[in-house]
């Protein structure tokens, strides 16, 4: 019998080197594609940074945004559902922004991917509100040892990346002077000489709050539903849109099988990842007389003093305010404990741009100074959601698309995540045996912390405890050997 051809035993071995060397090349293709559109978004920071401010702009970033987005998905973009596009498509939702922008450069493709993109997906109409204060640099503190730099700098065009309807900012100065600090002090401690800090940051966000409510209310509009967002928060997910179909639900009496009636009631929702039933002061959603009420603190706090002589803690004192708005005769309200997708503080960590020591730690790949600020993660949110760690600033940064097939069986990994979780740099606490992991829930966050403890080695000593207040979630632990068996319901085998 003939021999075959020696070119039908190459044959085969061609296709698949072609096929690899292939993927290869599409996969850098793709990335040198990335790194392009970084680089022009970047040009388009700068112009923002000194004073450009234009729609077109705006625009040019959001599409950025966008293509960053698209390429960096891996399989079919997941659409949302037909039902649920059919219920929300001409509704209309403010976002109502307060605060420090702080971070905004760096996060905002994270708000156009995961926060506008979703409600936009199924025709929402959406208007954005903000109240800031026109700082241009932040005192390091204690409480955010990520922002050590003597002199941070902040970027107040910044706030110009955001499609808003209407913005105001305030000197924050000029605002203290009129405060008398003692209203929201109980007596003991009118006595000491401590500057009082924490207090007055929250003091002045209940100030920001209460503008941006003003705004929103000006307006005009009857909207669905208010969304109140701090502009320094990153989400971990895509804004869930069965949460406003349930408002709106609720408010109509649907859900309780009272629309019949004719009775509305108020709706406020919370995290379901917190304790404190959720509430705290980073964000919250819900009707807008409900969500009015959640903007108006200051007149509240300063009752709350003369009346229990305490001091100011912000979620208990929210939890509190929530509870009497819906004590009220005049007034149904409905409390849901429901948005799954957690939220993580960044910190803005960039001091004197002109200092590369005082902005960037030796290692750091993170380009210009002015533009790609050193911003972090919040070290309290590194302990909380410890899977953060090693994984690229990208996947936070400038996240991909939500996909269908999106059946990860592993962390992503990557050489540039020095701005998330890396305890190395000595800004996080060490990720150890004792890390308490709250902020753990099914959808979203459990499988990338089991997946993470796995990779960790520690699989078979992640343990649940009790349940948090809300009921929704269940603590999760890493406990050490010598308290290990106390905990008996493992996570991971």
């Amino acid at each position: 019998m003939a021999r075959p051809h020696r070119a039908l035993w190459i044959l085969p071995w061609a296709v698949l080197l072609a096929s690899v060397v292939g993927a290869d090349v599409a996969r850098w293709t793709n990335e040198r594609r990335v790194e392009n559109t970084k680089n022009f978004l970047d040009q388009m920071f700068r112009m923002f940074h000194h004073g450009r401010d234009s729609e077109a702009l705006r625009n040019q970033v959001r599409m950025c945004c966008k293509k960053i987005a698209e390429l960096r998905t891996q399989g079919t973009i997941k659409q949302p559902d037909e039902e649920l596009a059919n219920f929300l498509r001409g509704r209309k939702v403010a976002i109502a922004y307060f605060g420090l922008t702080r971070s905004l450069t760096t996060i905002i493709c994270n708000l156009y991917t995961r926060l506008y993109a979703p409600l936009e997906s199924v025709g929402i109409e959406v208007h954005s509100y903000m109240h800031t204060y026109d700082l241009t640099h932040l005192a390091a503190s204690k409480r955010n040892p990520e922002e050590r730099a003597k002199s941070q700098l902040l970027l107040p065009n910044e706030r110009l990346l955001l499609p808003l309807n209407e913005m105001a900012a305030t000197n924050q100065s000029a605002f203290r002077e009129g405060v008398d600090i003692k209203d929201f002090l109980p007596t003991a401690a009118r006595k000491t000489k401590e500057d009082h800090t924490v207090l007055w940051n929250l003091i002045s966000q209940y100030n920001s709050l209460e503008q941006v409510t003003d705004l929103w209310k000006k307006s005009g509009v009857e909207y669905d539903v208010i969304l109140y967002v701090r502009p320094d928060m990153a989400w971990l997910g895509p804004f869930p849109l069965d949460v406003l179909r349930r408002i709106i639900e609720e408010r109509d009496g649907v859900a309780t099988n009272t629309s019949t009636t004719g009775v509305k009631q108020e709706v406020f929702a919370a995290a379901s990842w917190m304790s404190s039933r959720g509430i705290n002061d980073r964000f919250g959603a819900g009707t807008p007389l409900v969500m009015e009420h959640f903007g108006r603190r200051i007149a509240a706090a300063k009752q709350y003093l003369a009346e229990h002589d305490t001091s100011l803690h912000a979620e208990a004192f929210l939890a509190g305010h929530m509870h009497r708005f819906g004590s009220r005769e005049d007034v149904n309200m409905t409390f849901l404990s429901m948005i799954h997708v957690p939220m993580v503080r960044v910190r803005h960590a960039c001091g004197n741009p002109q200092k590369f020591q005082d902005a960037f730690r030796p290692g750091w790949r993170t380009g210009d100074p002015i533009i790609r600020k050193a911003c972090m993660v919040a070290h309290q949110d590194c302990e909380a959601f410890p899977f953060l760690e090693g994984q690229p600033e990208d996947e936070l940064f400038l996240p991909s698309y939500e996909t269908v097939e999106d059946t990860r069986t592993t962390l992503p990994k990557g050489k540039t995540h020095s701005r998330l979780c890396d305890s190395s740099e000595g800004l996080c606490k060490p990720l150890t045996w004792t890390l308490r992991a709250r902020y753990v829930l099914s959808q979203y966050t459990e499988p990338d912390f089991v997946l993470w403890a796995r990779e960790k080695g520690w699989g078979k000593r992640v343990f649940r405890t009790k349940k948090l207040k809300n009921g929704t979630v269940i603590e999760y632990v890493i406990p050490t050997y010598e308290h290990a068996h106390f905990f008996v319901r493992r996570v991971a085998s």
